[in-house]
């Protein structure tokens, strides 16, 4: 097996455990029923291969219920495709990756949910629109810890940072269109009003 310290360990549907490390990217074990023999099947990042990992510093391994198998990076969320062995990247936006994610949960409206070091995500694989949460929605803290997630039978996700916990139910988060006016009612310079009204 190739890597070093093991972050993430998930088992799949097909009984494969994926071993996520360090700095060494993603071992999948595979053990052959018959003959009980193990295999290692590794998987890197290749910088001129946009099928390969983003990252190799692992720090998720999550499977959701239709069996997609997702990899949180230190720099990137990855998809992997069973039946061409592949990762596909996913973004932000255009070119943006994801930076440490710490962890993933796909809700029952198709939304991932996506902890990091630099707020919440929800992505809704449906639509592929993004939606960003941070400390002025009300979370502890734009950082987030690894193994810090729980998701309630009740509907409620739980999620941990460095300051505290959130928890919410993502079926009731309502997505707030009101744009209000601006109004500007003076403008200053060095501290000096130049226009009282406008």
């Amino acid at each position: 097996m190739d890597g070093k310290a093991i972050l993430s360990l998930s088992a799949d549907l097909d009984d494969n455990l994926w071993i996520g490390t360090y700095s060494g990217g993603i071992n999948r074990m595979e053990i052959d029923k018959r003959s009980h023999r193990i295999k290692f099947i590794h998987y890197t990042n290749n910088e001129n291969d946009p099928n390969s990992l983003s990252n190799n510093y692992i720090r998720k391994i999550y499977e959701d219920r239709f069996g997609n198998l997702w990899v949180g990076t230190y720099l990137g969320l990855n998809k992997f495709d069973r039946e061409y062995q592949v990762f596909t990247q996913h973004y932000i936006s255009e070119g943006v990756p994801y930076r440490m994610i710490s962890e993933l949960y796909l809700d029952k409206n198709y939304n991932l949910w996506i902890t990091t070091d630099n707020g919440l995500y929800r992505s809704n694989l449906k639509n592929d629109v993004v939606k960003k949460y941070s400390i002025g929605n009300g979370l502890q803290g734009n950082n987030f810890n690894i193994n810090a997630l729980y998701y309630s039978s009740g509907g409620e996700i739980y999620i941990g940072g460095r300051n505290g916990f959130n928890t919410f139910n993502p079926s009731n988060l309502k997505l707030n269109d009101y744009i209000p006016n601006v109004i500007i009612t003076s403008i200053l310079v060095d501290n000096k009003p130049i226009i009282k009204r406008i």
